[in-house]
């Protein structure tokens, strides 16, 4: 019985990340081929199902880099690497957080934000 268990609780886990693999491919591939408006929009329209899904926020935020739209893909690195951080997904955060201060280096909020994750994660090293 708790084999059984098991692999119903594997598949169940499982079934979804795959369907967001599938999912993701389309808009992986309008990324590659430079298609970078209809990339967007295949990210965009695949975070509405999957709000959690790291790779889609990724490439979104590379989609709109293409597009020459910086500021807008600055913002989203913010918004999200702060949410994440706010609901205790540190990792996924605190990346995006550091992807933020490398796209631009001279923005306070950024690097407060990321001196904050640092310290809910307990890397007060990072954090001086």
């Amino acid at each position: 019985m708790r084999r059984a268990t098991v692999v119903l609780c594997l598949a169940v886990l499982c079934a979804p990340m795959s369907a967001q693999s599938t999912r993701l491919e389309p808009a992986r591939q309008h990324l590659d081929a430079g298609r970078n408006t209809q990339a967007e929009a295949a990210f965009r329209e695949l975070l509405e199902s999957y709000p959690g899904l790291i790779e889609a926020h990724d490439g979104l935020v590379a989609a709109l880099e293409a597009q020459g739209r910086r500021r807008e893909a600055l913002r989203w690195l913010l918004e999200v690497g702060q949410g994440w951080v706010r609901s205790g997904r540190l990792e996924p955060g605190t990346r995006f957080l550091e992807r933020a201060v490398e796209m631009d280096a001279g923005l306070a909020s950024a690097h407060a934000a990321l001196g904050h994750a640092y310290l809910q994660a307990q890397r007060y090293g990072d954090a001086e």
